[in-house]
This record gives C-alpha cells, structure tokens and sequence, in this order.
C-alpha cells in the first residue's frame, strides 16, 4: 500500500527549487520557471505550510550561507561582513530575521578567550 502524499507532485516540485538545500532559487526565479505567476507560488507555498510545517522554514541563499558561516564555520559578525564585502549591520539583520523564523542563533563573544599565564601563579589565593 502507497502512503498518502501530503502535498502535491507539482508543490513538491516548488519546495524543491524553493529550498536552500536544493535549488535555493528566489519565487520570481521559480515562477519564472514553471511560467506560473509570483502570488500562485506563494499561494503554494502557504498551503505547504499548513499541511507540512515541518519543512519550513526556508532561507535565502545569502540567509543559509550566513547561518552557515556563523553557525558552522564559527565566524563572528564582523568576520561575516568582512568575508562578503558587507556591513556588520546587514549580517545583524539577517540573522535577527533568522530568529524570528525560529532558528537557533548561538551566541558569539567578540572578546578574547580566558588564557593562562606564568605571572598569575602568584595571584591563586585558592585551589580546588
């Protein structure tokens, strides 16, 4: 027996290109595409997301390098801006809009990280 699709071969079709995992393209690029117009794709893309939440949300593909640069690569928001040629506030932005689609954001310190030197052997006041 066939399990019961969710959504349509066609909306499927949408997602995928939609995707920043697949085809990442932008919804004039895809209605474009599919030589349909912009507001059916989004009509589409509104009825996946009551029927299937799960696959939301979807990025843009500056959105999904960004998230990927800070998240996985570990860069901090200037070191962002810095690598793509933007200003620290656009890298704020994006990632500010990226929390609001409910997607973790691990915050990062731009301060140095605690070290050990010789000198502060004489300051331990107690051991553990």
């Amino acid at each position: 027996m066939t399990p019961q699709r969710l959504i349509t071969q066609r909306q499927e079709q949408i997602y995928r290109m939609r995707h920043q995992d697949f085809g990442g393209l932008a919804t004039k690029q895809v209605a474009a595409m599919l030589g349909v117009g912009e507001q059916w794709i989004n009509r589409q893309m509104k009825k996946m997301k009551k029927i299937a939440p799960q696959l939301f949300p979807i990025l843009t593909k500056r959105q999904a390098d960004i998230y990927n640069l800070h998240e996985n690569v570990g860069l901090l928001v200037q070191e962002i801006a810095e690598y793509l040629g933007v200003c620290e506030g656009t890298i704020g932005n994006i990632l500010i809009r990226l929390k609001k689609k409910d997607i973790y954001i691990y915050p990062r310190r731009s301060h140095k990280p605690i070290e050990y030197s010789l000198w502060m052997d004489s300051k331990i006041t107690r051991k553990f």
